[in-house]
């Protein structure tokens, strides 16, 4: 609860950009790194608990190759895709809501 209330409930689930929302965290890149996979395991666990109140997305910055990374964000956003963007500090250049895969 502690990270999703420091990072303004949006919880990107690559490591450089964890690192990004949680700046008091202390978490080391190996941490954050660690921290992203547990919340993909869990990912199906959240759906059941607080799928009312979350989005699942994927979204793409300035690197189009690969696999999208997934987010975790809050529905208090009007704009989701908007709130990433200003708590990344860089241009959202692709952002889909998704289903959570199981």
């Amino acid at each position: 609860m502690r990270l999703w209330t420091e990072s303004g409930g949006i919880l990107p689930l690559l490591a450089e950009d964890l690192l990004k929302v949680l700046p008091n965290s202390n978490l080391t890149v190996r941490g954050a790194k660690d921290l992203a996979a547990r919340l993909k395991k869990t990912l199906p666990l959240i759906d059941i608990l607080i799928s009312q109140d979350v989005l699942f997305g994927s979204y793409r910055t300035n690197s189009p190759k690969g696999i999208a990374p997934k987010v975790i964000i809050s529905k208090q956003y009007d704009n989701p895709r908007e709130a990433l963007q200003n708590k990344l500090g860089k241009t959202v250049t692709a952002f889909d809501i998704n289903a959570v895969e199981t």
